[in-house]
């Protein structure tokens, strides 16, 4: 966990972030440290980052097959149904094991967070992209 949280912070250095960027960013920091610190079990908490990534994973595939001419309606709701649907495998060969708890909702709201975090923050990107090109082009 120690190294997607490096690799977070050093993607997210490399973009040079400004503004409401950092302000999404520290705020979804403080939220993932919050629930991560009231989770009680370890399992709860590698599901919050397991899930999350998840679900970006499949966002970003999705946006990348749509890019390359493939047609992709409504990539962040498929996202976050195709991770929650990967959960609910999870949770049903876990519900074999003895000692083991039903997180689906946890699962599911883990890709939800994740995702609409990042399509937020593409939201936020894509006006300051209008506005570099237009300077180049000045």
């Amino acid at each position: 966990m120690l190294l997607v949280a490096l690799t977070v912070v050093t993607q997210g250095l490399h973009s040079r972030p400004r503004g409401l960027e950092l302000a999404l960013g520290f705020g979804l920091v403080a939220a993932y440290l919050f629930v991560f610190g009231r989770l009680l079990t370890t399992e709860a908490r590698s599901h919050l980052i397991e899930y999350s990534i998840l679900a970006i994973f499949i966002y970003e595939a999705l946006i990348e097959g749509e890019s390359s001419g493939g047609s992709v309606q409504y990539p962040a709701a498929l996202a976050i149904v195709a991770s929650s649907m990967i959960g609910v495998l999870d949770e049903c060969v876990q519900w074999l094991l003895p000692h083991r708890m039903f997180d689906l909702l946890f699962n599911s709201l883990a890709s939800l967070s994740a995702v609409t975090t990042s399509v937020v923050l593409s939201l936020i990107r894509r006006p300051n992209a209008v506005l570099v090109e237009r300077r180049d082009r000045a």
